[in-house]
C-alpha cells in the first residue's frame, strides 16, 4: 500500500501526468482570457453616457470554462487518489484517465468555438461518468496473482462418478426436496494488467468455478462461504473472511440434462436447478489450499470469451457478465 502513491507505481504516474495536463489546460485559459481582453475588444458607444464601452468577444465563455475546470479538478483529484489506492488494473485506470482528459478537452473546445448544446452537456456527462465509475467501484479491488500463495490439502472427490449418475441423483433429490439450488463464486485476480478468473481444473479438460449444491433451506451467501472454505480454505483451519459481492448471473436447468440457460424458458414451469453466480472480493493477500486432485488455474478473460467448447457456457459467459 505504501508504494501505491509513488512514481514507482505506473498507475499513479499516469494519474499525475493527466492531472498535470488538466491543470496546465486550466491555466492556459488565463492566457486566452488576456488575449481576448486586449486584442479582440470592439468599441461600442453608450448613448446614455456618451462614453465608449468595449464588447470583449467570448470573454464570458472563457471565464465560465475556467470556473468549470476548477470545479471539476477537485473531484478528479479526490476520486482519482482513492481509485489509485485500490491498485486497479493498469489498463482500466489508463482508460478512465484518458476518457476524462479527452472529455475535458472536448468540453473546452465546445465552449470556445462555440458548439451548440447538447454537445457540452454530453461531454460533461461523459466526464462525470468516469468520476462516478471510479467512485462507485473504488472499493472493489482486483489484486495481482502474485499476492497469493497456493498449497495443497487432502483430495475432495465428486459425489458422482459419471454424468448418468449425477442426473440420477438429481432426479431422486428433486422428487424429495424439489428444485436444486447451487452457487458458484467468481474470484478475480490480475496478471500483467489483465483480469484472470480462478478456476478449478479436474483432469485435463474439465474446469469449474468453486461452489456447489446448497442444502435445503440454506442461504446462498452462507452456502457459498462454506464451499469456498471447503475447497480453498487453509488446511490448518485458519478462517478466511470471504466477502461476497454482487450477483452477476443466474442460470437455469430446465430438465435432467446438461443444458443450462441464463434465463428461464417461458414454457418451463418446474425447472430442475437454479444456479447463482456471485462476485467474490478476495483479500489483498491470502494462502489458499487446493485439494490434491484439483489444480487451481488463472484463466484470462480473453481466453474465456466465446469459448464454451473449452470451458462450458457458464464460464465462457463471464466476460460479458463482468463487463456490465
Amino acid at each position: 500500500m505504501s508504494n501505491l502513491l509513488t512514481f514507482e507505481n505506473p498507475i499513479f504516474a499516469q494519474f499525475a501526468m493527466h492531472g498535470a495536463f488538466n491543470i496546465a489546460k486550466m491555466f492556459s485559459l488565463i492566457l486566452l482570457a488576456l488575449y481576448r481582453r486586449y486584442f479582440t475588444k470592439n468599441p461600442k458607444p453608450d448613448a446614455t453616457t456618451s462614453k465608449t464601452n468595449y464588447d470583449i468577444k467570448g470573454l464570458e465563455r472563457v471565464t465560465n470554462n475556467h470556473r468549470n475546470d476548477m470545479e471539476n479538478m477537485y473531484a478528479f483529484f479526490l476520486i482519482g487518489i482513492l481509485y489509485v489506492m485500490t491498485d486497479p488494473s493498469q489498463q482500466a485506470a489508463s482508460l478512465h484517465f484518458r476518457i476524462f482528459t479527452l472529455a475535458r478537452i472536448g468540453h473546452m473546445i465546445s465552449m470556445q468555438v462555440p458548439i451548440r448544446q447538447p454537445a457540452r452537456g454530453l461531454l460533461t456527462l461523459k466526464k462525470n461518468g468516469v468520476d462516478g465509475f471510479s467512485e462507485k467501484f473504488y472499493d472493489r479491488t482486483c489484486y495481482p496473482l502474485t499476492n497469493y500463495t497456493f498449497g495443497t490439502k487432502d483430495p475432495i472427490y465428486e459425489k458422482d462418478t459419471s454424468v448418468q449418475a449425477r442426473f440420477t441423483r438429481m432426479r431422486e433429490e428433486y422428487e424429495r426436496d424439489g428444485m436444486r439450488r447451487s452457487v458458484d463464486g467468481v474470484l478475480i485476480v490480475h496478471e500483467h494488467g489483465l483480469p484472470h478468473v480462478l478456476l478449478l481444473q479436474l483432469g485435463q479438460s474439465f474446469f469449474k468455478l468453486p461452489g456447489g449444491e446448497l442444502k435445503p433451506g440454506e442461504d446462498q451467501v452462507e452456502g457459498l462461504k462454506r464451499f469456498l472454505t471447503d475447497l480453498l480454505g487453509r488446511h490448518d483451519n485458519v478462517p478466511v473472511d470471504w466477502v461476497i459481492e454482487d450477483t452477476i448471473g443466474n442460470w437455469w436447468r430446465p430438465n435432467f440434462e446438461p443444458s443450462q440457460y441464463p434465463y428461464l424458458p417461458a414454457h418451463i414451469t418446474k425447472p430442475k436447478e437454479h444456479k447463482w453466480l456471485f462476485l467474490v472480493q478476495l483479500p489483498e493477500k491470502a494462502l489458499f489450499a487446493v485439494p490434491r486432485n484439483y489444480k487451481l488455474v488463472a484463466a484470462p478473460l480473453f481466453e474465456l470469451y466465446d469459448n464454451a467448447q473449452g470451458y462450458g457456457p457458464i464460464i465462457a459467459g463471464l466476460p460479458q457478465a463482468l463487463s456490465r
